[in-house]
């Protein structure tokens, strides 16, 4: 296995020195990659903490003045803490005014199947909507962006 002219696999404790010494060179490279895009992901981490810390703040001080209002209000006697009054619901309403509505089957209900009494009209699938991949999962979840590119490694001779 090589990459570039480099091998991947690293080199024996007899090889040459300069075999050795561009095989750590490449390693070497591919550890900056690796802790580069280790520190951008942290990097986005920080600031999406930071946005997350200053949406808690803003949402407790809006909870705090609502709070302070609504003390306010029952103090001056015109917020009941005890019991919201609902809008009044008429018992029926009419599909158009002026009009009975209508005792016909819509087209929707013809259309379904028959309900079977303790069952859903609507039917599970026995099969998933699609199968699961052929390939293994990625082990990382993170998106890591765009690397810096690594120039491979030439041995000096």
């Amino acid at each position: 296995h090589t990459v570039g002219s480099v091998s991947v696999v690293p080199p024996m404790e007899g090889a040459p020195i300069h075999e050795r010494c561009a095989w750590l060179e490449h390693d070497l490279e591919q550890l900056r990659a690796y802790a580069y895009r280790l520190y951008q992901a942290v990097s986005r981490l920080e600031g999406d903490s930071r946005n997350l810390d200053a949406q808690i703040c803003s949402s407790e001080a809006e909870n705090v003045s609502l709070l302070a209002r609504i003390s306010e209000l029952q103090a001056l006697g015109q917020w009941k803490s005890t019991k919201l009054e609902a809008a009044p619901v008429a018992a029926s309403v009419p599909e158009t005014p002026g009009r009975a509505p209508s005792q016909a089957p819509s087209l929707l209900a013809s259309a379904l199947p028959p309900e079977t009494p303790g069952r859903s009209p609507w039917r599970v699938p026995l099969t998933p909507a699609c199968a699961p991949p052929a390939y293994p999962a990625p082990m990382a979840a993170l998106d890591f962006g765009e690397a810096p590119a690594v120039p491979p490694v030439a041995p000096a001779m």
